[in-house]
């Protein structure tokens, strides 16, 4: 039953699917123009690192998505990717406006401004953060807990939902690991240009910028936004230095021990 449940919840709906494919292809033609123009000497052509980096990106975006979806089932809840739009910066007196041509600006989806912001700086500056969550509660995941009367059918905390953000956040190492295993064990460079995306993705997804999930978690969750970033940082930052998988572990489970001593800290002197 759990188990089916959670398939049911973890399928991706075409919406998602057809932004998620939208999302890979805009930022792998971002990056690869980026890519292509700073490496002259390369003997791939531009379709073919156009497509191994649209289906780099897809796959990392899926499977992060699959991680922040179990999670938010556990949580209680579902999260759905979606493509977001210019309105979603939080300029509501465009709303009392009646201006046909701030009416069209409302409407046009942020990769725009991505690809905008692109443009005026001649390429040297990609914006990632296109896309935002829609959560909604799974009700039957409460019934009969011992928490109910905390959770019950009341909007999703933020609490609740800042999980799924930092599980997203920490997947980043989770998925830049793998790439340092298989790196090492077929004897190649670890800091290729999928790992470069791979950082500037996490980077952009973590800064509090407006309406991206770096602010939706700082707002929602200051401790463990500052908890995600330290983790990010410091794992990152040990994947690229050293190439002995111990040594990266140790550096993040350190990382962990001063952020758990940290927020106990802050729960005792409350």
């Amino acid at each position: 039953m759990f188990i089916e449940d959670l398939n049911n919840y973890l399928k991706l709906k075409k919406k998602e699917l057809l932004d998620l494919i939208i999302i890979s292809i805009i930022l792998g033609f971002l990056f690869s123009f980026t890519y292509f123009n700073i490496n002259q000497n390369l003997r791939q052509s531009f379709k073919e690192i156009y497509f191994l980096f649209s289906l780099f990106i897809f796959i990392m975006l899926t499977l992060r998505l699959f991680f922040m979806k179990f999670v938010g089932y556990i949580e209680g809840f579902e999260i759905n990717i979606k493509i977001y739009y210019l309105n979603r910066f939080g300029i509501r007196n465009w709303d009392t406006i009646s201006f046909w041509t701030l009416e069209s600006i409302k409407r046009i989806p942020v990769y725009f401004l991505s690809i905008f912001l692109y443009l005026i700086s001649f390429g040297f500056f990609i914006f990632p953060c296109i896309w935002n969550y829609e959560i909604k509660q799974i009700p039957h995941r409460f019934i009969g807990k011992k928490r109910m009367v905390e959770y019950g059918f009341r909007e999703i905390s933020d609490y609740r939902y800042s999980k799924a953000l930092f599980a997203g956040s920490f997947f980043f190492f989770i998925f830049a690991f793998f790439i340092k295993f298989i790196t090492l064990k077929l004897s190649l460079n670890f800091f290729s240009p999928y790992v470069f995306i791979l950082y500037w993705i996490a980077f952009f997804n973590t800064i509090p910028i407006p309406m991206t999930e770096g602010y939706e978690l700082f707002s929602r969750n200051v401790i463990g936004w500052i908890a995600a970033i330290t983790i990010l940082i410091f794992s990152m930052f040990a994947l690229t230095i050293f190439t002995n998988l111990f040594l990266i572990i140790l550096i993040l489970i350190l990382s962990i021990i001063v952020i758990t001593i940290t927020l106990l800290w802050n729960m005792l002197m409350k």
